[in-house]
């Protein structure tokens, strides 16, 4: 089981290295309105009383994330 849960980490480690890899690749344009739908999602639906200047980013993605 040690072994399954070490390569789990491995790949895992792996993974975020891509996605950070990539999201240093994209061009700013994309990237800014990546963050400008983010920001939406939190501020709108069942979050449409946020007030949008006391939201901080890691609320904003917990609630992409679905937290």
């Amino acid at each position: 089981m040690y072994i399954w849960q070490a390569l789990k980490w491995k790949m895992e480690g792996k993974a975020e290295k891509f996605w950070i890899w990539l999201s240093w690749k994209m061009p700013r344009k994309l990237a800014y309105w990546c963050a400008i739908r983010v920001g939406a999602h939190a501020t709108t639906g069942k979050y449409g009383d946020t007030v949008v200047p006391g939201l901080s980013m890691m609320d904003m993605f917990k609630r992409w994330e679905g937290e």
